[in-house]
Parts: structure tokens; C-alpha cells; sequence
């Protein structure tokens, strides 16, 4: 069901009363319902913005009821002199992208990203029943007792064979539990973004390694004997909390997944990195099919994922092309440099200029699958995104815990992140 409501003075950029609009909405509630909120808020580049956002503080308020939100930006009734309004289609992709977001907050899938990753539709896809979780760890720079320590974690249930009982489970840590995705993504914004608790060094780094493990054993007994677990991680967000993730002592250390893999689960860890000052740059291709002629010109990186040589076959690139750089025009960067740029193309400069990019997949501890299967199976996870229709830097359950916490009222970046 889809009910509009004219609420002016929840959305309302200023000191209002907002829970008092909310309950005067009457929302359902309990274990049958899903409810989500999609909500139209005020915005445009040439207004000054506001002192008081209505944004963080409705994500919040409707977190507590078990809400998750997605917030679409409508220009003001009155714009400000020469500035023209947005036309249908602008509007349109937008409406569209907010909608996906929506659903992708509240654990609604569709059929494209399970199709993409079952066997048949791709080389070494899932064959079997599986759970594929993202773990997602971030300094948080704005806290005034210390800096909390932001841990998410994301599971995708998948059955190959059975659509309806694949599910997006988030952990909550308002109730202690694994929960559907809606009600984790709403308890996750509710509440202080991190904890002090939490921590990379000394006994905070053993407290975090321990409250992941309890949580992963919780999420094998919620299914059949005998899954397999498949751990995605960051390379930059968590090799200091795992030493096991680090290059100097690849899988000869602590690694997520320790305990249960000791108590015979079957566990799975994969390490990625998307720093190219680390992994380097993807500009060559030894393929003889579509190449440029021009031999100064960097060749387009096919959608494969390579194998690195010296690896022991446990480290591939996945190497890609940004939508910019797809685009129509969108290539400058791959004829000229900056400096080279032709008189006729000056105007180009003012344009953002992407390049190749690419991420490093290291199989770190390969449980019962092969290096390849789970090379390709992460590729499959970054090449059909949930929201939308390109690829994403992490794969899904990843991304969906590195969404989390992107979308909390408090989150904030400032300066650079701890590895």
C-alpha cells in the first residue's frame, strides 16, 4: 500500500515539533508490517542552506519507530532570479533513484542481483545455499570522548533454488539480534553512531574480533547445518584489526571468522582493496580484440577479472570503468592529459575527468570453494548492484553495511580515516 500525506511542518527546515507530527500520522505497527518512509525535503544548490536540517532529525525519530527513511530533494516552490527549474526527465531519475534506495534500505530485492550470481548465469556461480556477509569498521573523527569506532555487519541469506527465502539481514545492536534489514537499518539510525568500546589497538581490538565472532556464530545457527559463510572485508578498514588480512602475514594471523571456523564451520574470507596508491593503476591489456589504434591510448579494461601472476592464484584485479568515463564524451582522459588538451576541447577542463580503476580481490582463507569461484562470485557482487544499474566498489553485503553507516544522522568525515 502507498499512502501520501501533506505533513509541511514535519519536513519543515526549523525548530518544530516533529514527534507530534509523526503520531499524528498514526503509522502502523508490529511484526506484519513493513513500513518505509519516502519523504520530499526542500533543497537547491542556490539556496543557502538552512541552520536546522529536517533530515537527521526525521531519520532519527523515525528510527525509533522501526522506519527506514529515503529523503528526495524538491526544489522550492519560489527559485531563486535566473535560475531555471529541473526538467521532467531530471526529475524522473531522481524520483527513480530514491525509490531504489528505499527499497534497498528496507531489504526489498529483486530477481537481477540473486540471477546474477547463481550458477548457470555466470562462471562459477552459487550453486548452493549460502551466506554472504559484509563486515564494515570505521573510525568516526567527531566523537568528544575519544572516537567511536563504527562496526556494521550485513549477511545475504541466498537459495539459489528458492528466490523467496533469499533475505538481507542486518545485526542489531539495540536488540542483540540479527533482524531483517528494514528493522536493522532503522535501529542503526536510532541510536549513537559507534562506540569507545570498539577499538583497533590493544584489548579494544580483542573485545571487536570477540563481538564479531559471537555475532557470526549467531548467524549460522539461524540456518541450515552445514551453510558456508562467505566474509567480505576492506583491506583498509580492517587489517589492523585482523593481522591476518596483512600482506606481511596473509592468513597467518587472526582473521574474522576464527572462532567459528575452529567450532567446524565452513568460513570463507575475502580481502578487498579499491586504493590504487596501493594496487596500482589497471593501464595495460595484452588482448589483440578492440584495441585502440591510437598505441599511445590506453586499451578499456574488458569485463573479466584478471588474475595476478604472482599470487599462488589467491589474488585477481577486477578492473573497471566509472559511469563518467562510459559516458558519451566521458573518455577525454584516455586521449589527453590536462596539459595536452587541444584549444577546441578548453572547455572540457571545468568537466570532472575519471580514468580506469580497478580492486583487488585476495581470496585470504578459501573454506570449501576454490580461489576462482570466489574471485568470480565477488565480481558478480560488485557487477549487479542493489540500488542501481552499475557496478558498486564493494560487493553487496559490503556495500549494503558501508551504506549503513554512510546514512546516520551523525555521520561525518573529518580529515583522514585510520586504516
Amino acid at each position: 500500500d502507498v499512502v501520501t500525506r501533506h505533513c509541511p511542518k514535519l519536513l519543515a527546515h526549523d525548530t518544530v515539533n516533529r514527534a507530534a507530527s509523526l503520531r499524528s500520522l498514526n503509522l502502523p505497527s508490529g511484526d506484519d508490517h513493513l513500513v518505509a518512509a519516502w519523504l520530499e525535503t526542500e533543497y537547491h544548490p542556490d539556496v543557502p542552506r538552512p541552520e536546522i536540517d529536517a533530515k537527521p532529525h526525521l531519520r532519527r525519530l523515525l528510527g525509533h519507530l522501526g522506519v527506514p527513511t529515503q529523503f528526495l530533494a524538491t526544489e522550492p516552490t519560489v527559485l531563486p532570479p535566473k535560475t531555471n527549474p529541473s526538467g521532467t526527465e531530471t526529475k524522473k531519475h531522481s524520483a527513480r533513484a530514491a525509490l531504489r534506495d528505499l527499497l534497498r534500505a528496507t531489504g526489498v530485492l529483486d530477481n537481477r542481483l540473486l540471477d546474477s550470481v547463481i550458477a548457470g548465469r555466470r562462471p562459477h556461480g552459487l550453486a548452493r545455499k549460502a551466506l554472504l556477509v559484509g563486515i564494515h569498521a570505521r573510525r568516526q573523527q567527531t566523537g568528544t570522548d575519544g572516537k567511536p569506532l563504527v562496526l556494521t555487519m550485513v549477511a545475504l541469506y541466498v537459495d539459489p533454488d528458492d528466490l523467496a527465502s533469499c533475505q538481507v539481514l542486518v545485526h542489531s545492536d539495540r536488540r542483540q539480534a540479527w533482524v531483517r534489514s528494514a528493522e536493522g537499518v532503522a535501529d542503526f539510525h536510532s541510536g549513537a553512531i559507534g562506540t569507545t568500546r570498539f577499538g583497533r589497538t590493544g584489548e579494544k581490538t580483542e573485545l571487536t574480533r570477540d563481538v564479531v565472532e559471537a555475532r557470526l556464530g549467531e548467524l549460522l545457527a539461524m540456518t541450515p547445518d552445514g551453510t558456508p559463510m562467505v566474509i567480505f572485508v576492506d583491506t583498509q578498514e580492517t587489517r589492523t584489526i585482523w593481522p591476518g588480512l596483512q600482506n606481511a602475514q596473509l592468513n597467518a594471523g587472526p582473521l574474522p571468522g576464527d572462532k567459528v571456523r575452529g567450532g567446524g564451520a565452513d568460513i570463507a574470507v575475502v580481502r578487498l582493496n579499491t586504493e590504487l596508491s596501493e594496487i596500482g593503476r589497471p593501464v595495460t591489456r595484452r588482448e589483440k580484440a578492440n584495441m585502440p589504434s591510437d598505441p599511445a591510448k590506453p586499451a578499456a579494461p574488458d569485463r573479466k577479472v584478471y588474475r595476478l601472476p604472482s599470487a599462488d592464484g589467491r589474488c585477481w584485479l577486477f578492473a573497471g570503468r566509472s559511469v563518467s568515463i562510459k559516458a558519451k564524451g566521458g573518455d577525454k582522459g584516455a586521449f589527453h592529459t590536462r596539459w595536452t588538451l587541444p584549444a577546441g576541447l578548453t572547455s572540457q577542463l571545468t568537466v570532472p575527468w575519471h580514468s580506469y580503476t580497478g580492486k583487488e580481490i585476495v581470496v585470504v582463507s578459501p573454506g570449501s570453494w576454490s580461489p576462482e569461484q570466489l574471485a568470480g562470485l565477488t565480481a558478480s557482487l560488485c557487477e549487479q548492484a542493489v540500488s542501481w544499474d552499475d557496478r558498486t566498489q564493494m560487493p553487496v553485503p559490503l556495500h549494503l553495511a558501508i551504506l549503513l553507516d554512510d546514512d546516520h544522522p551523525d555521520y561525518r568525515v573529518s580529515g583522514d580515516e585510520d586504516a
